[in-house]
């Protein structure tokens, strides 16, 4: 499969996950008020190839479809069994709604990545993806 049709295939179906996943990161005694509408894509893996050691998520958050500067970014992923400590990374976005999270796979199998996105006003929204990791 060509490269730029795998992107656009993984981009699709993260941001489905994303707009179909459940707000529970942002649930809770002292709630934070909904970004109904900020999405994120994965623009990129660097490098683009899903092995285990260090790697850089690029993701892009869009307010109503337009780039989100200064948005907080954390992701955190978690192995599908118990007993994996999680990899963590955050960011802020830049102008053109894009930040690079650096993360470490630790370990080849299931990973699930939660992204939670805080806005400029405090609002926030979160969203998950799945990797495989050889």
């Amino acid at each position: 499969m060509p490269k730029s049709r795998f992107w656009r295939l993984l981009s699709g179906l993260l941001l489905v996950s994303f707009l179909t996943a459940g707000l529970a990161a942002c649930r809770g005694g002292d709630e934070a008020p909904i970004a109904e509408d900020v999405t994120f894509e994965v623009v990129a893996f660097e490098p683009d190839t899903f092995v285990v050691g260090d790697v850089t998520v690029i993701i892009k958050v869009l307010r109503a479809g337009t780039p989100l500067a200064n948005a907080r970014v954390d992701a955190q992923g978690d192995m599908s069994h118990a007993g994996m400590v999680p990899v963590q990374a955050s960011g802020t976005t830049g102008a053109d709604g894009q930040v690079r999270l650096p993360l470490e796979w630790t370990m080849a199998g299931d990973w699930t990545i939660t992204v939670t996105i805080t806005t400029p006003e405090g609002q926030k929204r979160a969203g998950q993806f799945e990797l495989v990791i050889n």
